[in-house]
C-alpha cells in the first residue's frame, strides 16, 4: 500500500497519517474498501506499538527494580558498616584497647601521637606490645598488629610513668 512508501519519521507520525488518509478516502468516496483496509492497517500498526511500547514499559519497570535494588544493597551495605562499627567501639570500651595495624615507616610515638596527642605516652603502647614486637621499641615493623590501650585506661600515674620513661629513653 502506498502509505508505506511515505516517510514520516515515527511511528505515531505514521498512525496520524493513515488516520488522515483513511478519514479521507471515507469523506471522498464514503466507506469505501480502501478506507476500511487503511483502518485495519491502522489498527494493526497500534497493536504493533503497543506491543513494543510494552516492551518499553517492561525494561523501564526492570531497570526502576534494578536501581531500588542496587540502592537497597547501598542502605543493606552502609548499615552493616555502621553496626561493624558500633560492635567494635563497644567491644572497644570492654576490653580496654583496640587493633591497630602499623603502617610503613610508624613508630611508637607518632602512633602514641596520633591516638592521643601526645608522643610521650609510646611507653603505655609499647609496654602492652613488647611481648609481640620485640623488646626494642625502635624496631616496628609493617603490618604488624598492635594493642593500644584506650586514653581513658590509663590512669594518671601510667601517663607519668610513661612520659618519665620517654623522656629518660635513650640517656642510659
Amino acid at each position: 500500500m502506498f502509505i508505506h512508501k511515505v516517510d514520516i519519521g515515527g511511528k505515531m507520525n505514521k498512525i496520524l497519517t493513515m488516520i488522515s488518509i483513511a478519514l479521507c478516502f471515507t469523506m471522498i468516496n464514503g466507506c469505501t474498501t480502501t478506507g476500511k483496509k487503511i483502518l485495519e492497517d491502522v489498527k494493526n500498526e497500534v497493536t504493533e506499538i503497543a506491543t513494543e511500547v510494552g516492551k518499553d514499559v517492561k525494561k523501564i519497570a526492570v531497570a526502576r527494580i534494578e536501581a531500588r535494588v542496587d540502592m537497597a544493597k547501598l542502605q543493606i551495605k552502609d548499615k552493616i558498616k555502621d553496626e561493624i562499627n558500633s560492635a567494635r567501639k563497644n567491644l572497644q570500651e570492654k576490653v580496654g584497647f583496640k587493633l591497630y595495624r602499623t603502617r610503613e615507616g610508624d613508630s611508637y610515638s607518632e602512633i602514641a601521637y596520633r591516638e592521643y596527642r601526645d608522643q610521650f605516652l609510646w611507653p603505655a603502647i609499647w609496654y602492652l606490645n613488647k611481648d609481640l614486637s620485640g623488646t626494642d621499641p625502635n624496631k616496628l615493623e609493617k603490618d604488624e598488629f598492635l594493642y593500644i590501650p584506650l586514653l581513658k585506661t590509663l590512669t594518671e600515674d601510667n601517663r607519668v610513668e610513661a612520659t618519665n620513661y620517654a623522656k629518660g629513653f635513650g640517656e642510659n
